[in-house]
C-alpha cells in the first residue's frame, strides 16, 4: 500500500500541472477571441501568450473548432447563458436590471467572447454544431410563447436584446461615458407592466418594406458589385468572401473592382455605407408614412416586426458580421461613428453619440441586439411587441427636432 500511494503522488502531481496549464490555454484563448476575433486566434497565437509549446495545445484539442468546442461547454456558455438568464430574471426590477446588465455594458471578456463564437458559429459549421444550434436551443426555450405567454416571451426577448446589443456597442468609444440608469429603470417598469398588443397587421404591406434589394445613387456595375459584396459576406463571412468570388458572382472582373477599391476592407466599408444609406431612408420613409397614419407605439412595434423580418436574414448577417469586424478593424469602427454621429443628430439634434441622451444609446443597442437574436432565433419576429413599444414610448424622454420631433408632430390614431 506504501509504495502505491508513493508512486501516485507523481501522477497526482502531473494531473494538477496539467489542469493549470488546461486553465492558462483557456483563458489565453478567451482573451484573444476577445480582442483579436475569432477567425485571428490560431493555435500558434496561443500557445506563443501562453509560453508553451504547439504540442501543448495539440496535446489538448485537435482542431481550432475543438477548441472552441471545450471552451463553449466548460466555460462561455455558462457566463454567457448565465448572464442572459440573470437578465430575464430581473428584467421587471429596475435596480435588479441594472445590476444584471452591468457586465454586458462593460464588455467583459468572457462575454465577448463567447457571444463571438455564437457570431463566428453563422458561418463555420463545425462551431455551428457545437456552439450555434445549442446557444439557439437555450434560447428558443426561453422565447417559447406557449410555455411563457406571448407578452412574456416578448419581454425576455427584449431583455435580451437589450443586453446582447450593449455587448456589441461595449466595442464602441463612447459607450463608457453614457449613464444608462435612468433608461434602464424606465424599460424596467415597461417590462414590468406591458400593455395589451395590437393587430400589426393593418399597419404594414404584405413582405417586408425594409428589404435592400439594389443599392441607389451609384453606377449599375458599381452598386451591383456592392451588393455581391454585402450577399457574399452575409453567405460566407468576411474572411472567406474572396474578392474573385464576389466578381465572379455579377460576371465582372477583379480588374473592374481594383479600379474602384484598393483593397478588401475598402470594397466592405464602401458596401456597408451604402447598405446603412439606402436602410436608413427605407426606415425613415417607412416610419414616416406610418406615423401619419399610426400612434408612435405601434409605429415602433411595426418597425421591430420588419427589422426581424424573415426577408432580412442575409442583411442581418452581414450587419453582425460588420459588427465583428468593426472591433478588430479601425477603418471600419471610423465608419461606423461617423454614420452613428449623424444617427444622434437626426434623432436627437446631437452632435456626437457622446452628446446624445441615453435613450438613443439604448435605442441603438435594440436596435443591433434584436436583429442578433433573430439569427439565433428566427420566429421571435412574430412576437407581440407593440405591448412593450407603446409604453416605451409614451415614457420616452421628449427629444426636440430631428426625426423623432417630425414623427411625434405627425402622430395619429392607433390601429383599431
Amino acid at each position: 500500500m506504501a509504495v502505491m500511494a508513493t508512486s501516485d503522488v507523481p501522477a497526482r502531481r502531473r494531473s494538477s500541472r496539467a489542469l493549470e496549464l488546461d486553465g492558462i490555454l483557456q483563458q489565453v484563448a478567451i482573451e484573444q477571441i476577445a480582442t483579436m476575433g475569432w477567425d485571428a486566434v490560431s493555435a500558434r497565437s496561443i500557445t506563443a501568450s501562453a509560453g508553451v509549446t504547439i504540442g501543448a495545445f495539440y496535446a489538448r484539442f485537435i482542431s481550432k473548432a475543438e477548441l472552441a468546442r471545450q471552451l463553449w461547454e466548460q466555460v462561455l456558455a455558462d457566463h454567457l447563458l448565465g448572464a442572459l438568464g440573470r437578465v430575464i430574471e430581473a428584467a421587471h426590477d429596475p435596480d435588479g436590471l441594472i445590476e444584471a446588465i452591468a457586465p454586458f455594458t462593460a464588455g467583459s471578456p468572457e462575454l465577448v467572447a463567447a457571444f463571438e463564437l455564437v457570431l463566428a458559429s453563422q458561418w463555420e459549421e463545425p462551431l455551428r454544431r457545437g456552439v450555434g444550434e445549442p446557444a439557439a436551443e437555450v434560447l428558443a426555450a426561453w422565447f417559447d410563447p406557449e410555455a411563457h405567454g406571448p407578452v412574456g416571451a416578448a419581454v425576455r426577448v427584449a431583455a435580451v436584446g437589450l443586453a446582447i446589443g450593449l455587448l456589441i456597442r461595449s466595442g464602441r468609444p463612447w459607450t463608457d461615458a453614457i449613464d444608462l440608469g435612468s433608461e434602464l429603470e424606465r424599460h424596467a417598469a415597461v417590462f414590468a407592466d406591458p400593455g395589451d398588443p395590437v393587430d400589426l397587421d393593418p399597419t404594414i404591406d404584405e413582405g417586408s418594406p425594409l428589404r435592400v434589394r439594389q443599392f441607389n445613387g451609384t453606377d449599375g456595375s458599381t452598386a451591383r458589385l456592392l451588393m455581391a459584396m454585402v450577399e457574399t459576406v452575409a453567405t460566407m463571412g468576411y474572411r472567406r468572401a474572396t474578392l474573385s468570388h464576389t466578381c465572379a458572382s455579377i460576371g465582372v472582373t477583379t480588374g473592374f473592382l481594383f479600379a474602384r477599391y484598393d483593397t478588401k476592407l475598402d470594397l466592405m466599408v464602401a458596401a456597408v455605407e451604402a447598405t446603412w444609406s439606402q436602410s436608413t431612408v427605407q426606415s425613415q420613409s417607412l416610419a414616416l408614412d406610418l406615423a401619419g397614419r399610426f400612434d408612435l407605439g405601434i409605429v415602433e412595434a411595426a418597425l421591430w416586426r420588419e427589422f426581424l423580418h424573415p426577408d432580412l436574414g442575409d442583411l442581418r448577417r452581414f450587419l453582425m458580421e460588420v459588427e465583428r469586424l468593426a472591433r478588430m478593424e479601425p477603418t471600419l469602427m471610423a465608419a461606423i461613428a461617423e454614420r452613428e454621429t449623424e444617427a444622434a443628430r437626426q434623432v436627437a439634434g446631437a452632435t456626437s453619440p457622446w452628446d446624445a441622451p441615453p435613450s438613443v444609446e439604448v435605442g441603438m443597442a435594440l436596435g443591433i441586439g434584436l436583429p442578433a437574436v433573430a439569427l439565433l432565433v428566427p420566429s421571435i419576429w412574430t412576437l407581440p411587441f407593440s405591448a412593450l413599444t407603446v409604453g416605451l414610448m409614451a415614457s420616452e424622454p421628449e427629444v426636440e427636432g430631428g426625426l423623432w420631433g417630425e414623427r411625434a408632430g405627425r402622430r395619429g390614431p392607433g390601429v383599431g
